[in-house]
């Protein structure tokens, strides 16, 4: 016990109320709490301190409700560098649900206290790890969130630069799909497909994002010089071929 620091630091904070009170009168609970506690230190099996999570002295110092604020900040203190040490929020949050489940655990007496104007300890420890909790699943939101918010803006950013320009106006774009289908160039289970299909990777020099059902309305009432237009592009496109 003499070579472990956590007990001595304990001993010392059982000790000092002793030592610094100028009244020599205790109260029957104080003489029944410092019996207790003093009984149960001494069944610990040693080592009693341990680097992870709560010791066994730990758990005996809850169940006993040792309430010392220097004790509940130097706890605190510990077991949070530890969760800090989880940058994968999930197991952060999967650690700190196992320590509540420990708390869980421990029957605490309440009825036994260090300081009896200080919050219960496992009351304070519940709150402590229900509010890491919190923290964790809220951090966890948000970067979910982010990793949505990132993924749908390279998808935006992925259909817009693979979108193809015709020098060619939607009504004109229309008139020729429209043409295609009826004409059963192109075989599909509706024209109203074959508009959803294309439309949205095209664009033209005066519009980026082209709506594939105006684009198909549009088609059923052209101008004669968008038909003229249309014309002349397919013309355009058989002479092509025809120098292959």
């Amino acid at each position: 016990m003499d070579n472990d620091p956590e007990m001595v630091f304990v001993v010392n904070l059982l000790a000092a109320p002793l030592h610094n009170s100028r009244n020599s009168k205790y109260t029957y609970r104080q003489i029944l709490y410092y019996r207790e506690i003093i009984i149960e230190l001494e069944k610990l099996n040693y080592p009693v301190t341990e680097s992870e999570g709560f010791s066994n002295l730990d758990l005996v110092l809850i169940r006993m409700n040792f309430n010392s604020r220097e004790y509940t900040d130097r706890l605190v203190t510990r077991i949070g560098r530890y969760l800090e040490g989880f940058e994968n929020l999930s197991e952060r949050l999967e650690k700190s649900l196992y320590f509540c489940k420990k708390l869980s655990k421990i029957n605490a007496d309440l009825k036994l206290t260090f300081n009896p104007s200080q919050q219960n300890l496992i009351s304070f420890l519940e709150y402590w790890f229900s509010s890491e909790i919190r923290f964790a699943e809220k951090k966890a939101a948000i970067l979910i969130q982010e990793q949505i918010d990132a993924s749908v803006g390279s998808e935006f950013v992925e259909k817009a630069d693979s979108k193809l320009e015709c020098i060619l106006s939607g009504d004109q774009i229309g008139l020729i799909l429209r043409a295609t289908d009826e004409a059963r160039i192109i075989k599909a289970k509706s024209m109203n497909y074959i508009f959803k299909s294309i439309v949205p990777y095209l664009s033209t020099p005066v519009k980026r994002n082209l709506s594939y059902q105006s684009v198909r309305s549009k088609s059923y009432s052209a101008e004669e010089r968008d038909k003229e237009i249309a014309i002349e592009s397919l013309e355009k496109i058989i002479r092509k071929i025809k120098t292959y």
